[in-house]
């Protein structure tokens, strides 16, 4: 293994086993908080933490993404270039910041939720969770690949913010706005520690930053832009449902998607792998490009159809056996959004392809049409349907999406795109398990689910011998 294959696995291993236990420790953490909470105040503390987290466009801005890859071509001198990249990030968080506090103080929103708002707002400062002004300390780390150190800072905020959750709800009885004190204070060491270590590790200069400023904002605006729409889009639904309908509604609505989201890091992962190669056969091998396309589809629709069939019809067993009763209704919006999340599997992943097919302004224009039908149908359906209906927003648009990649697609390679029959099948089959094992306990299910898929993949050989080799590549190329 050369040096710098250890290095990337290394660096890879960081970030993704990081990632994998913060999510673990966030969504047990929030189901705890809920259900201290109870669905009002959950809904308070959502609403502030939704809020602040759509200011997270403006601090975020597409800095850190073009930071990274000038750092790693070397155009620019690193004093140069990270001098630049951190004045721009203080100017663009503390905007954030600004603009948060402004915006929330015109919002009518209850008085406890605005100073929640207020309070969670200093994370675009210093919250790993956002794209704050600690990030850019990162961005060295990152195109080093030497993530390791960063990425323990990242879980250091989390096991602080858990253990003080525990703590304080079983010593005492904190208020919403402790909660929020406490959301925001445990991201204060981390974020002391990794300045500590990038001021240690890399010189930065801030004199003459003209010329490398002139040069990274219309690099990053396009990523600005499409980070607006993506952002707006995921945020929207909490935003509209809490200016539309009550503070439970949103904490009921919020539940549901406390135990989606962490599901997205399945096929994020899987896409941020494949990229590289798609990028890389685009240019140079179509033939190879198309198969890995392909391959890469089938692996997403099997991780779709693995993880949404069961969950979508497990909603309720699911829903109870995590919350109190007073989420039970939160059940049904955990079932739409399962679906959503399988057609936003493959959203994703044609994401990626239209970069790595350098048609990213297409993504542009895609998410600015998902996010003009997502207000337009939240509007409509949620005065009459409340949470459930910004449910089936999310579905809806996600539907939508889909089927505008579809279209350019079938377009530009029609006579390239293969589809497995079995996977069809396989569809079928799951669907009709979960008819005759409903009555059982979950975890049962979960095991019988787990031997039926595992089973068919095998005696049907779904999962070809080159596209298990193809899958090894991946993670020996992961960045």
């Amino acid at each position: 293994m050369t040096s710098t294959t250890s290095r990337v696995l290394k660096n890879s291993f960081s970030i993704y086993s990081a990632k994998a236990i913060n999510l673990v420790i966030s969504f047990f953490i929030f189901i705890h908080i809920a259900n201290y909470l109870g669905d009002a105040e959950f809904g308070r503390l959502s609403i502030a933490i939704t809020f602040v987290a759509t200011f997270d466009i403006i601090a975020n801005f597409g800095i850190n993404q073009i930071v990274v890859r000038e750092l790693a071509s070397k155009r620019f001198p690193v004093e140069s270039m990270l001098g630049a990249g951190v004045l721009l990030k203080l100017i663009s968080s503390l905007s954030a910041l600004l603009l948060s506090i402004i915006a929330v103080s015109l919002m009518n929103y209850a008085i406890e939720t605005m100073l929640a708002a207020w309070i969670i707002s200093l994370n675009l400062i210093f919250s790993s969770k956002l794209s704050s002004t600690r990030t850019i300390c990162e961005a060295p780390f990152q195109a080093n690949l030497k993530m390791h150190f960063p990425m323990l800072y990242n879980l250091l905020d989390n096991v602080l913010f858990a253990a003080a959750i525990i703590i304080a709800t079983w010593k005492g009885s904190p208020s919403l706005l402790d909660i929020a004190i406490i959301y925001t204070v445990c991201n204060v060491p981390g974020a002391l520690l990794l300045l500590t270590h990038f001021l240690r590790s890399y010189k930065f200069s801030m004199s003459k930053p003209v010329a490398v400023l002139k040069y990274l904002v219309p690099e990053a605006v396009p990523i600005a832009l499409y980070l607006l729409f993506s952002i707006l889009s995921t945020k929207v639904d909490i935003i509209l449902l809490s200016r539309l309908k009550t503070d439970a509604d949103v904490g009921i609505y919020s539940a549901a998607t406390r135990l989606v989201y962490p599901l997205l890091f399945f096929s994020t992962s899987f896409t941020l792998s494949i990229f590289p190669l798609l990028s890389q056969y685009y240019r140079k091998d179509l033939e190879r490009f198309y198969y890995i396309f392909n391959s890469g589809l089938k692996i997403i629709i099997l991780l779709a159809v693995f993880l949404t069939i069961p969950l979508s019809f497990s909603a309720d067993k699911i829903i109870s056996t995590l919350y109190i009763d007073s989420y039970a209704s939160a059940a049904g919006a955990f079932r739409v959004l399962i679906l959503a999340l399988g057609l936003s599997f493959l959203n994703f992943y044609f994401v990626d392809l239209f970069i790595s097919m350098r048609r990213q302004k297409m993504n542009t224009v895609i998410l600015a049409i998902a996010l003009f039908i997502n207000i337009v149908l939240n509007v409509l359906l949620i005065p009459r349907y409340g949470f459930l209906g910004a449910g089936y927003v999310r579905l809806a648009t996600a539907l939508v999406v889909f089927a505008i990649f579809c279209t350019v697609l079938y377009k530009d390679m029609k006579n390239h795109i293969v589809l497995d029959v079995r996977l069809f099948w396989l569809a079928i089959v799951y669907v009709a398990v979960q008819f005759f094992v409903g009555d059982l306990n979950i975890f049962i299910i979960a095991a019988i689910d787990l031997f039926v898929f595992t089973a068919f993949l095998f005696i049907f050989r779904v999962v070809t011998d080159e596209e298990l080799a193809l899958l090894k590549e991946l993670f020996r190329s992961k960045p």
